[in-house]
């Protein structure tokens, strides 16, 4: 029920935000009116919207079959509007690049959805101990970033300066909106056709395959943003970073997505359990696919930076057309054909995504995957000594804890020796992002 209602919630709190808190920090000159402006049509918008969820939760409960799914919702529904509270005072925050403090804060969050969860769910409240624990952290964002700040909305609104805001916001927003929805495509055609054990894997999949974006690559692209929103209009300067961020973002990242594929076989009896074993190739597909996927991300804030929103919303709706029919196509073959399916299309919308980039900032793909040629030839090297060593280990009859030890310390190993003798440039900077 907690999954069903973060559905709804989840897609409230897109539409609420319209991308205006987008538009805050894009726009060279904001006014203190139209901050509050933006802030009051937020509210607005979000409890209009959460009506709306109150209305509906009666009939959300039949449709799923569940009693008590109205109340979780009515309940859940509530972060619509404790959200939109925030929406101004974090772009305000974003706009003065406070990305050390907002970090800070979004830290402090999730130790409290942790602590809350537990301390609740000890004391058996059950799901609503999720639920609650959300709340409360989304209450210490809104009221910490208020502080930071020391943001006070003025009392004269004027609804109509927020038409430019919209204009550029609704674009923003259209995007993330139709990515909630692509996220949500497999589950649905997986759950419908291949029930659910099936659906339960590919979740599961899904959930460590993002662990590297869902947090290295959430950083770059909410840094992204602003950065690039100041330098917007320097094409010399926007080029030259944006080729640094994502040769840095694919430093990290691209060893830890290949070297997660090549040990999926062993680290997830160890990790999870034997029972999740069957989605050790899901995984692996994923992982391959999420090299591309996590670039788009940090293409698209960039694109968005530079107002030129509508290349990651074509982006989105390019995935949002195709999925469905590549995942149906590839129902004969399983949950490993819908998958390959779902990871065949993501290239078509990657390479006019990156076109429309290179376009943007005056640049090539040559240009962008030159200095990147360290990080992929100190990757491949990795995959051979992880490979190499699976072997070795397999003959040796090792513990599985030993082995996958074994495994992880080979590919750390031999990426930095790889990267070091490549490009020592290059290494010195990882040890000084590591130090960070």
């Amino acid at each position: 029920m907690v999954a069903i209602s973060g559905i709804f919630t989840g897609l409230g709190v897109r539409v609420a935000g319209m991308g205006l808190g987008n538009a805050i920090v894009n726009r060279k000159v904001v006014k203190e009116e139209h901050v509050s402006s933006v802030f009051f049509v937020c509210l607005l918008a979000a409890a209009v919207i959460y009506a709306l969820l109150y209305i509906a939760s009666p009939a959300i409960a039949r449709y799923f079959s569940f009693d008590d799914l109205d109340q979780v919702v009515r309940v859940a529904g509530l972060i619509v509007v404790l959200s939109s509270l925030g929406i101004v005072p974090q772009a305000v925050a974003m706009r003065r690049l406070m990305l050390k403090e907002a970090a800070l804060i979004r830290m402090a969050s999730s130790l409290i959805v942790t602590l809350v969860t537990l301390s609740m769910a000890f004391a058996g409240f059950g799901y609503w101990s999720l639920i609650i624990s959300v709340m409360v952290a989304e209450a210490f964002i809104v009221l910490s970033f208020w502080r930071l700040v020391r943001f006070v909305p003025v009392r004269a609104v004027n609804m109509l300066v927020v038409v430019p805001y919209f204009r550029y916001g609704s674009k923003v927003a259209g995007g993330g909106i139709v990515e909630y929805a692509n996220k949500h495509w497999p589950i649905a055609i997986i759950g419908a056709f291949l029930g659910q054990t099936a659906t339960g894997y590919f979740q599961m999949a899904t959930v460590l395959a993002r662990m590297p974006s869902d947090k290295i690559g959430q950083i770059f692209a909410s840094i992204a943003f602003p950065a690039f929103s100041r330098i917007r209009g320097d094409a010399t300067r926007t080029r030259s970073v944006f080729i640094r961020i994502n040769t840095v973002l694919y430093l990290i990242t691209l060893p830890m997505f290949l070297g997660l594929a090549v040990v999926a076989d062993d680290l997830i009896p160890l990790l999870i359990g034997e029972k999740w074993a069957p989605i050790a190739p899901i995984l692996q597909i994923m992982c391959v696919a999420n090299v591309l996927l996590i670039g788009s991300s940090l293409a698209s804030r960039v694109l968005d930076s530079l107002s030129y929103p509508q290349y990651p919303l074509r982006f989105q709706l390019i995935l949002f057309f195709l999925l469905p029919v590549s995942m149906l196509a590839g129902l004969r073959w399983g949950l490993v054909g819908v998958t390959i399916a779902w990871a065949t299309v993501i290239p078509f919308a990657y390479v006019y995504l990156m076109e429309r980039l290179t376009h943007s900032i005056e640049s090539s793909l040559g240009e962008l995957v030159g200095p990147m040629r360290t990080v992929i030839a100190s990757s491949t090297i990795m995959i051979v000594a992880v490979v190499f060593s699976n072997f070795v280990t397999h003959s040796l009859g090792m513990p599985r804890l030993l082995e996958v030890g074994a495994l992880i310390g080979t590919g750390i190993a031999a990426y930095l020796l790889s990267v070091f003798l490549l490009d020592s440039q290059i290494f010195k900077e990882l040890l000084s992002l590591a130090k960070r």
